[in-house]
């Protein structure tokens, strides 16, 4: 058995040596790139391996620095190289990238999970890197055969201002060719790669490994992980792969189409080269989408439109939610949603960071007519809230009463929060579709106040669990506005206009006191109780007794002649009642046990002061 060991040169020759232990023979030898990769992994001790799809024509001239570990050796060898190193059923198996297109997979075949909804799954969810942690250079340090066996250098840049410029030494031999192409590719690779797919498939696709190209509806994508998970006792798989930019390199993309639109085939791209003296990769100018080797569908292509985001401020909508947040719910002007991601930056714009993404699409639109004030705490069987969706792929869906009482069917309109349990799928009088709410909860979390602020036209949002990108923030974000970006897998968040948005604390703001009473003794005095309401501790439980918030604990109220204020009381009011006596009445201009005076009556939160107002008048 041989143990190699690799040095620059032999005899003056781009050469390696294979020492045999046993012998004092010395073998010029110029090893290919699988047999020193079988070297590496006899070294590290790995006992099942395959470096059958190697390229046997590369051959090696490299030297190892002393207790440099196999696993090293072998990264920086895959990234001058191009290839994989995947786990095969328990085999290290080094697979070339820019393989083949093993299958073209329709968009009907992603996101397969047991459904538990009416609503259909995400065909796949994206994770972007941001160009700020991208390559704007690479320099490549080796040694050159053409330069005597000296250090040279090669370096490749893009236009990229906000990336990072890198410099990779490697202890290799390499021809200035190979070490130039290797510069470009770690370049460039990253930035056609930047964005990672999870998504889900059935059994079908069980032959599918790490490594595998496949023909995926929003571009041609290597396959880097593969799970299989029992999803309820339905299992599927679950695949990861990014954008292949080998085969994208290789096959004719310009770098601009590095992620192609969701139609199924090869972008009709001609193949990008190399500006003259310059290292920027250009494209050349579009042809026919007929040429060979396109591989496409017989179907229409689908339309993902425009992503867009809409932030909400809402309180807490359940017991869990015990930090503030805010949300952004994701849509798209497009007939299909494949997927969107949130990115945001704190330092007016210069930079963007992703703080979230968001697989299934929201829905929104807008209500018709003007939603009138009625009651709360009670079914509304009297309105009927006509609903525009803002596109096609967008539903509404009835559901029972239970359902709706456990938290169903929850929008926000303007600023009030409403339940609906049916919805009636109809079209207008131009042939328009939309739904018709009705049974209705109405001014939920709090929201009774804003049932009279409404307008013809307003929008609405679905409020839905886990369909949304929830944005925490603290009280020192108050009115401070950040910038955001919404974008889909296809869209360069570079071309994104971005929008402003600030908190206002809507999830600090105590709400309004319930059921205010006043009544008059006999000593003219006007007595006044109320109930206190609980924004985080005042949901129902079995055998718990709802109390008030931690951060609301006294009450304040104004009290008013007509629009006059005469009086504010605050402080020492710690308990749901206050008596308004005689005396006070007089001090304040008033004739004992007065009609008419007005009592503003609000929760006073620790951190943000007042809440909702409520009023009772004598």
């Amino acid at each position: 058995m041989y143990i190699m060991d690799m040095y620059a040169s032999y005899t003056g020759k781009t050469q390696l040596a294979l020492i045999n232990p046993g012998d004092i023979q010395i073998i010029p030898y110029s090893p290919s790139l699988p047999t020193v990769v079988s070297g590496l992994c006899d070294r590290a001790q790995f006992a099942n391996y395959d470096v059958s799809q190697l390229d046997t024509s590369i051959t090696l001239s490299m030297t190892i620095p002393a207790g440099s570990p196999a696993r090293d050796v072998l990264s920086y060898l895959s990234k001058i190289y191009q290839f994989d190193m995947v786990d095969s059923a328990g085999q290290l198996k080094f697979v070339p990238k820019g393989q083949p297109i093993s299958a073209v997979v329709p968009i009907e075949d992603c996101g397969f999970v047991k459904q538990t909804t009416g609503i259909p799954p995400a065909p796949y969810v994206l994770t972007r890197v941001q160009g700020s942690d991208l390559p704007r250079s690479v320099t490549l340090k080796y040694i050159s055969a053409e330069a005597n066996y000296t250090q040279n250098v090669r370096q490749f840049q893009i236009s990229n201002p906000s990336g990072k410029d890198i410099t990779a030494s490697v202890p290799m031999t390499l021809d200035d060719v190979t070490a130039a192409n290797a510069a470009m590719l770690l370049c460039i690779s990253p930035h056609i790669e930047k964005t990672a797919y999870s998504w889900s498939m059935s059994f079908k696709y069980l032959w599918v490994e790490p490594g595998d190209v496949l023909q995926m509806p929003w571009g041609v994508t290597r396959i880097t992980q593969v799970a299989i998970d029992d999803g309820q006792n339905a299992p599927f798989i679950k695949f990861q792969g990014v954008i292949d930019a080998t085969f994208v390199i290789n096959n004719g993309y310009g770098m601009a189409e590095a992620v192609p639109l969701p139609e199924l085939g090869v972008l009709p791209i001609q193949p990008a080269a190399l500006a003259p003296g310059s290292g920027q990769l250009i494209a050349g100018p579009t042809q026919g989408s007929t040429g060979a080797n396109k591989g496409t569908l017989n179907k229409p292509p689908l339309n993902p439109g425009t992503a867009y985001g809409t932030f909400l401020e809402v309180p807490p909508l359940n017991s869990k939610q015990t930090s503030p947040y805010y949300l952004c719910y994701c849509y798209s002007t497009g007939t299909t949603f494949m997927g969107a991601a949130v990115f945001e930056s704190t330092d007016g714009g210069s930079t963007f960071d992703q703080i979230g993404q968001q697989a299934v699409g929201g829905t929104s639109g807008f209500i018709a007519e003007i939603a009138p004030n009625t009651q709360s705490f009670t079914w509304d069987t009297s309105t009927v809230l006509s609903a525009y969706l803002s596109a096609p792929y967008m539903a509404l869906e009835s559901a029972t009463d239970i359902q709706v009482l456990n938290g169903a069917n929850l929008f926000l309109l303007g600023a009030e929060l409403i339940q609906f349990s049916n919805a009636a799928l109809m079209t207008d009088a131009n042939g328009v579709p939309y739904y018709q709410l009705s049974r209705l909860l109405r001014g939920r979390r709090g929201t009774e106040w804003a049932m009279s602020s409404h307008i013809a036209g307003e929008q609405f949002t679905a409020i839905v669990d886990n369909e949304d990108v929830s944005v925490p923030y603290a009280l020192t974000d108050l009115h401070s506005s950040n910038q955001y970006k919404v974008a889909s897998a296809i869209q360069d968040i570079s071309q994104i206009a971005p929008q402003a948005f600030a908190p206002t604390g809507v999830w600090f703001k105590p709400w309004s006191v319930a059921d205010p009473r006043v009544s008059l003794d006999a000593s003219n005095n006007w007595n006044m109780t109320f109930i206190p309401r609980a924004r985080l501790n005042g949901f129902l439980a079995s055998g718990i007794i709802s109390s008030l918030d931690p951060d609301t604990q006294t009450f304040s109220i104004d009290i008013y002649s007509g629009t006059t204020l005469k009086r504010t009381v605050s402080g020492q009011l710690s308990s749901p009642s206050f008596q308004y006596t005689a005396a006070m009445q007089a001090a304040d201009g008033f004739s004992a046990g007065a009609h008419g005076i007005t009592f503003n009556i609000y929760q006073v939160g620790a951190q943000i002061g007042r809440g909702t107002i409520k009023t009772v008048t004598s």
